[in-house]
């Protein structure tokens, strides 16, 4: 998924934590990967997801 995939996506959903759809967005390139790996910050509660994960728990990941 890209960048603007999720971000189009995290709109829709809730945070399983709290059931507030405020998320901040991030790369996180600190986690010693070669990649960058998104991960989304609840405002509400705190609680940190990796992106990826968090959508396709909530059945709403790109089905290509």
């Amino acid at each position: 998924m890209t960048f603007q995939d999720i971000e189009r996506v995290l709109a829709t959903l809730e945070c399983p934590f709290c059931s507030t759809r405020n998320f901040d967005l991030k790369l996180r390139c600190d986690l010693g990967y070669e990649q960058c790996l998104p991960t989304v910050r609840c405002r509400q509660c705190g609680h940190e997801f990796d992106a990826e994960r968090l959508i396709r728990s909530r059945g709403q990941g790109d089905r290509r």
